[in-house]
C-alpha cells in the first residue's frame, strides 16, 4: 500500500528534476554556449565602468519584477473562479511556468507549468483559465501592432499610387475593421463554452467539460483583465526604450513605441521555436528600427549592435532570469496527485 502511495511523488521528483535539467541546458545554449551575450558585453565594456548603467540596468530589472508581479496578480484574479491562491503562491506558479516554457514550442508549456500548484482545482480548468489570461494580452499585442504597421507604411511607404490613392483609404479600414473584430473575440470568449455540445471527437472529449470555464467571466471582469494586460505591454514596452537608449540608441518616443509594437507583433506571429534563438530576434529589431536611422543616413555597426544588444539583454532580463527563479519554484509543483 506504502509503494503505490509513493509511486506518484517519485513521478513528481523526477519530473521536477527533467524541468529543470532542460531549462537550464536550453539557458545555457542561448547565452553561454553560442557566446552571443560574451561577445556583445565585451563591445561595452567601458559603459559598465559608468555607475550611472548599473543605476539605469537597476531599474530596468525592477520593471520586470512589476512586469511579472503584474502577470501574477493577473493569473490570480482569473484563477480564483475555481481555487483560491495567495498572490505568492500566483507568483511561483508564474515563474515557474516561465521555466517549462523555455523549452517548449511556442512556449505552450507556460500553461501546465502553472496549473500544478493547485490543491484542489481541476488541472484543465487551469489550463483553459490560463489561455483566457494569454488571449488578453495576446490582444494588446495584436492591436497595438496592427495600428503600428498601419502607422509604418503611411510613414514609409508611398500609397497614392495605388490604387489611385484609394491604397490609403483601404488600409486604414482594413486595421480598423480587423481590431474591432479581435476585441469583439475577445469579449465573447464565453462563446467557446457552447462548443462542448458541438464537438465530437474522441481525443477531445475529456476537456469538453471544461470548456464551461470560458462563460464563468462577464465583461467587466474580462476589462478588468485586459487593462493588466495593456499596463503589462507598456511595462515591457518601456524596458525595450530604455535598454535602446542605454546601449546608444537614440529614437523619439512616437517612433520608437511604433517600432517596439512592430517587433512584437512579428515575434507574436512567427512561431517561437524560430525565435528562441537571440540571433533571429535582434535580427527583427534590427530591420524595423534600422529603417528610422537609414532613412537619415544615419545607421553604422554601433547603432545594429545597441539595438541587437538591447534585444538580448530584454530577453535574458525579462524571460532568463525569471526562468532561473522559476527553477526554484518547479519543486512545489505536483505533476500527480494521491
Amino acid at each position: 500500500m506504502n509503494k503505490k502511495t509513493n509511486i506518484p511523488r517519485i513521478y513528481n521528483i523526477i519530473i521536477r528534476l527533467l524541468i529543470v535539467i532542460f531549462a537550464y541546458l536550453f539557458i545555457y545554449k542561448q547565452i553561454f554556449y553560442k557566446k552571443e551575450l560574451h561577445s556583445l558585453l565585451h563591445e561595452f565594456e567601458d559603459l559598465f565602468r559608468t555607475g550611472n548603467f548599473f543605476l539605469q540596468l537597476g531599474f530596468i530589472i525592477t520593471l520586470m519584477l512589476i512586469n511579472w508581479g503584474l502577470e501574477s496578480f493577473k493569473w490570480k484574479y482569473l484563477i480564483q473562479k475555481i481555487e483560491h491562491i495567495r498572490l505568492g503562491s500566483s507568483f511561483k506558479a508564474v515563474m515557474s511556468g516561465i521555466t517549462v516554457s523555455t523549452f517548449t514550442p511556442n512556449r505552450i508549456g507556460e500553461y501546465f507549468g502553472r496549473v500544478f500548484i493547485f490543491k484542489q482545482a481541476n488541472y484543465w480548468d487551469g489550463i483553459l483559465i490560463t489561455i483566457i489570461g494569454s488571449m488578453s494580452q495576446l490582444l494588446v499585442t495584436l492591436v497595438t501592432g496592427i495600428s503600428a504597421l498601419l502607422f509604418f507604411v503611411l510613414r514609409y511607404f508611398d500609397l497614392q499610387k495605388f490604387f489611385f490613392g484609394y491604397a490609403k483609404i483601404g488600409l486604414i479600414f482594413s486595421a480598423i475593421v480587423l481590431n474591432f473584430f479581435l476585441i469583439f473575440l475577445y469579449f465573447n470568449v464565453s462563446l467557446l463554452s457552447s462548443l462542448q455540445n458541438r464537438l465530437k471527437w474522441n481525443w477531445i472529449r475529456r476537456i469538453k467539460r471544461h470548456l464551461r470555464v470560458f462563460s464563468l467571466y462577464t465583461n467587466h471582469q474580462l476589462a478588468n483583465v485586459l487593462f493588466l494586460s495593456i499596463i503589462r505591454y507598456c511595462v515591457f514596452s518601456i524596458q525595450f526604450l530604455l535598454l535602446l537608449k542605454l546601449f546608444g540608441v537614440n529614437l523619439p518616443l512616437s517612433d520608437g513605441l511604433m517600432f517596439i509594437s512592430l517587433i512584437f507583433f512579428v515575434m507574436t506571429i512567427i512561431p517561437t521555436i524560430a525565435l528562441s534563438e537571440l540571433g533571429i530576434r535582434g535580427s527583427i529589431a534590427i530591420y524595423f528600427i534600422g529603417m528610422y536611422f537609414d532613412k537619415f543616413s544615419l545607421l553604422n555597426e554601433q547603432i545594429n549592435l545597441g539595438i541587437l544588444t538591447a534585444s538580448v539583454m530584454l530577453w535574458l532580463i525579462n524571460l532568463a532570469i525569471p526562468a532561473l527563479i522559476g527553477s526554484f519554484f518547479v519543486f512545489n509543483l505536483k505533476f500527480f496527485r494521491r
